[in-house]
């Protein structure tokens, strides 16, 4: 997690996890403003947003990165429609998914899609969007509230967040900390009886479990959210960890390999990590450091031939 448990360990967090392999994550949301849509900007010349849209949506591979920024462009400019679609195509590109996912919500809230624009709320919360409070605050949602759905979303927002899970002391009481986590657990455990298939919420099951010394049961929920296909980097990353904390090196290492491949590519979260401390004195330790950091020179330099 980035951030420390009772022990200065750290874990992947759902959000934070992300920065080695996407980034999230989620971070602030775009503060869209509302109102009356201007006239729509059909081309225009070929810097403007709307032809800059209509050729990323015409590459391939799609560039998630642009399209996250050309979406913000075009909901800054009331461009709603075109603005939801490509916060919906960065998201399935890999780009910052849950934010990309909640702004592309608050694109078809403004452009009054109500139907579409909960819809997507609901994919955004699947996969990690998480600030209850904004969705409570934001005014381009000012037209979901009246909606009964509306509400319950917040309240899975609610049960589901990760914020404050990772903030207690290093140096807090094991007891405490324990406590913490079993609180956290409950509600996990609570959206689970009626959400059994999210991915999410195994995730966040596990991620509590292996921050109260629960490591048995953190593999048990993280194996899940893997075979629900969420974030598979960072739960094959918290996967090792707990094996590793448990004496169980050959699986720790199994895993380790399995989340590099996957995109973990953070050398420094590996050398950092205490939860890893029983692997350091291994070789393969070394080469799985060696791998990410080359993993992530390798993706660098892909971003930098898209550039060109």
């Amino acid at each position: 997690m980035s951030g420390s448990n009772g022990k200065g360990r750290t874990l992947v967090a759902a959000l934070c996890a992300l920065a080695a392999i996407q980034p999230m994550a989620s971070g602030p949301t775009l503060a869209a403003p509302s109102g009356p849509a201007p006239a729509t900007l059909a081309g225009g010349p070929p810097g403007a947003p709307p032809a800059r849209f209509d050729r990323l949506m015409a590459a391939s591979p799609r560039d998630g990165a642009a399209l996250y920024d050309v979406a913000v462009d075009l909901l800054r400019a009331g461009e709603y429609d075109r603005a939801g679609r490509a916060f919906e195509a960065a998201a399935a590109a890999g780009r910052r998914e849950g934010t990309a996912l909640y702004n592309a919500a608050c694109a078809r809230a403004l452009g009054g899609r109500k139907e579409e624009a909960l819809a997507l709320l609901r994919r955004a919360l699947d996969a990690g969007f998480d600030d209850p409070s904004l969705m409570k605050e934001d005014d381009d949602l000012a037209s979901l509230r009246s909606d009964p759905r509306f509400p319950a979303l917040v309240r899975d927002a609610e049960l589901l967040t990760m914020k404050g899970t990772w903030t207690v002391s290093g140096w807090a009481l094991r007891s405490k900390r324990v406590a913490d986590s079993e609180e956290a657990a409950a509600r996990f455990r609570a959206y689970l009886k009626d959400h059994p298939e999210s991915g999410r919420a195994w995730y966040g099951l596990g991620y509590v479990q292996l921050q109260g010394d629960r490591e048995r049961e953190s593999v048990d929920s993280f194996r899940r959210a893997l075979d629900l296909g969420y974030r598979r980097p960072a739960t094959a990353y918290n996967l090792a960890c707990a094996h590793a904390r448990l004496g169980e090196k050959d699986r720790a290492f199994e895993w380790l390999d399995r989340a590099i491949e996957a995109g973990f590519t953070s050398a420094s979260q590996l050398r950092d990590d205490d939860d890893l401390d029983s692997l350091r004195g291994d070789p393969r330790f070394r080469r799985a450091v060696e791998n990410a950091r080359a993993r992530a020179s390798e993706k660098a330099a892909g971003a930098r031939s898209e550039e060109d």
